[in-house]
């Protein structure tokens, strides 16, 4: 009889460090830092806390929290140089003096070396308006 092999759909942990900011509708300007777990297919499932300013209902500007939850699809996730896009949705909130605001949230991006230790990503998105972020990931696990 035999033995049965190693798994081979193991998971990854990340810690990303992202900039974030919507530009129309209700502005948020921020950054932060995001945790995510990524299976051993193409899903990743991450969250993302982040300090900034965000405009209120009132015009003014004040200092804000935004938090997301997002579940993305990632074309080649074992690509180990260069780039793949992704796909996503979730939700945000922002958190601005009591004036808070929740939204769906659904981007479309690209990350470098998807399957390397690190890598850069870029994407851009709805939430409450045009969503634009960019950052580095740093992945642990076995790859």
């Amino acid at each position: 009889m035999a033995a049965a092999g190693p798994l081979t759909a193991q998971g990854t942990f990340e810690v990303q460090a992202q900039g974030v900011a919507t530009v129309t509708g209700r502005e948020f300007v921020g950054g932060g830092l995001g945790l995510a777990y990524r299976t051993g297919g193409r899903t990743r499932v991450g969250m993302l806390m982040s300090l900034g300013g965000s405009q209120r209902s009132d015009g003014g500007w004040g200092f804000a929290g935004r938090g997301e939850a997002l579940v993305s699809y990632h074309l080649n996730p074992y690509r180990r140089s260069g780039f793949t896009p992704y796909a996503g949705g979730g939700v945000s909130i922002t958190l601005n003096e009591g004036d808070n605001t929740q939204y769906l949230l659904l981007v479309l991006g690209v990350e470098s070396n998807p399957g390397g230790r690190t890598g850069f990503f870029a994407d851009v998105g709805i939430a409450g308006g045009l969503r634009l972020s960019a950052g580095f990931q740093v992945r642990t696990g076995r790859r």
